[in-house]
């Protein structure tokens, strides 16, 4: 029997023009290698399946291609096709998580010593954050002192775990997580390529379940191909992976969202007989109100449902999922994410609690600017009297925003000159704060609308009003310090 090589190893690139969805990488190494300036380490960052060792071994094959030095290596020397068949002496992959200590560094430094048979000679160090203390310790006197024809490539998903030293040695590429339509074209490609029967909504599928990785996404298609001579629809992709169809989800949510308990109650239940656990309910859940929030202005059909549910419930739900699966697994950061930011977003319809006092304290909500307009016209025609308009004006400025109107207490008009109010405040520290622009501006605008012309209020403190309590309150050396540290005003003091 043929020993059958997945389809990972089979279509893996062999060139950097084959490398998908990292282009700000290929370029970069590509004019490096153009330009002959090539770094001594490199350090390859990412998540995992994403691209790094594939690339470090093309890296490699582009240094000592037999045709020379280049960005295009032929893939067809002995030299290329030996490092693509990981049989070249003189490049070395090493598991970081299994030669992990000092004394496998010790090793690499001792071969150091002899001479490449090739161009160079390069060590391509994967998950290189696995190394140890001493490790880290020992290669790094080699970083510093590199030896010629002797390159290092890092690979590693957690490089904040690598030392500092070591990382400002290397020249550092990260590596992205690709995007769903990118895998989708990728993979319908390969089917093509490998004759697989696939319809575009199971690719979707696989695109969506590989959450960004290219060797995932991959091996799920190698999964589905032992079934490459039957038609592969979305249903059969659901069943193989033990998934949970889109369709069930979605006619769960909708009867969420229609608040029908024991319907929803149920088809939960069901989706326990047929097998699936709690968490994965949940993450189902959270990935499709996921897709929800992203096709909700779309033209997707799901786009109904999700203008039914709303942006505020989507969100909502989203946050008690991941609640959840943060108790029991771990929500997609992707998803945890962006569910974040659309909070943040909507953040703009949320009331504030001094609208909400205001709301409370006038339950007929009778202070829209049109309603309070309407009244101040009538009090206007009923009396000429500046006192009693006045009076109006502190009345309407309370119902409006309570905190300026507790400024304009036991207030006086002292007179008016031309489009200009004279007031006379009871305590002088309100004389600062009703001067501020936005208090003054909502005083001046209900004032206008009063009188029926345009205002501008001049606030003025009663003369001789501090009383003497205040004053030696003041004169304290410890008050004088806060209101220097705090640029404070004093409106008042205990008796």
């Amino acid at each position: 029997m043929e020993n059958y090589i997945v389809m990972a190893r089979r279509y893996r690139p062999g060139n950097f023009e084959e490398i998908i969805g990292q282009p700000h990488i290929v370029t970069t190494l590509k004019s490096s290698l153009e330009s002959g300036r090539l770094a001594q380490a490199y350090l390859f960052t990412g998540p995992r399946g994403v691209g790094k060792t594939t690339t470090a071994r093309i890296l490699a094959k582009a240094i000592n291609c037999e045709q020379g030095l280049s960005s295009h290596p032929c893939g067809e020397c002995s030299t290329c096709q030996a490092i693509t068949q990981s049989r070249f002496p003189d490049v070395y992959e090493i598991d970081g998580a299994s030669n992990r200590g000092v004394d496998d560094v010790r090793t690499i430094r001792e071969n150091l010593l002899y001479t490449p048979a090739a161009r160079e000679r390069i060590y391509i160090i994967d998950e290189v954050h696995m190394l140890t203390k001493e490790a880290f310790n020992a290669l790094l006197k080699t970083l510093e002192e590199p030896p010629p024809r002797i390159r290092f490539i890092f690979a590693t998903t957690e490089p904040e775990k690598v030392p500092q030293t070591i990382l400002s040695r290397c020249q550092r590429f990260d590596f992205r997580l690709l995007n769903e339509n990118l895998i989708f074209q990728h993979l319908k490609s390969l089917a093509e390529l490998d004759d697989i029967h696939i319809n575009d909504q199971a690719l979707m599928i696989l695109s969506r379940r590989a959450r960004g990785s290219v060797r995932d996404a991959i091996s799920l298609l190698d999964q589905l191909s032992v079934f490459k001579h039957k038609n592969i629809d979305e249903k059969l992709t659901y069943e193989i992976l033990g998934e949970i169809d889109q369709k069930v989800i979605m006619n769960l949510l909708e009867l969420i969202a229609d608040h029908q308990v024991k319907d929803t109650l149920d088809k939960v239940e069901s989706l326990y007989n047929n097998g699936y656990q709690p968490e994965e309910i949940a993450q189902s859940l959270a990935e499709n109100l996921y897709y929800l929030l992203k096709n909700f202005h779309s033209q997707e059909d799901c786009s109904k449902l999700a203008q039914k549910i709303g942006l505020d419930r989507i969100s909502r739900y989203l946050n008690l999922m991941a609640n959840f699966l943060n108790y029991k697994t771990k929500l997609s950061t992707k998803i945890s994410l962006e569910m974040n930011i659309t909070r943040m977003v909507r953040m703009v319809d949320t009331t504030s609690i001094k609208d909400l006092l205001l709301e409370i304290n006038n339950p007929s909500g009778d202070f829209s600017p049109s309603t309070l307009k309407k009244k101040v016209n009538l009090t206007a025609k009923q009396t000429s009297n500046h006192t009693e308009l006045w009076e109006e004006v502190v009345k309407s400025v309370k119902q409006k925003d309570r905190i300026t109107g507790g400024y304009l207490n036991n207030s006086e008009l002292i007179k008016l000159e031309e489009e200009i109010l004279v007031v006379q405040l009871s305590n002088p520290g309100f004389q600062k704060l009703l001067s501020r622009s936005n208090n003054k501006q909502i005083v001046e605008k209900i004032a206008g609308e009063i009188w029926g012309k345009n205002l501008t209020i001049k606030f003025i403190a009663q003369p001789n009003s501090k009383p003497k309590h205040l004053t030696q309150f003041e004169n304290d050396s410890n008050i004088k310090t806060v209101k220097n540290i705090f640029d404070a005003e004093i409106i008042d003091s205990p008796d």
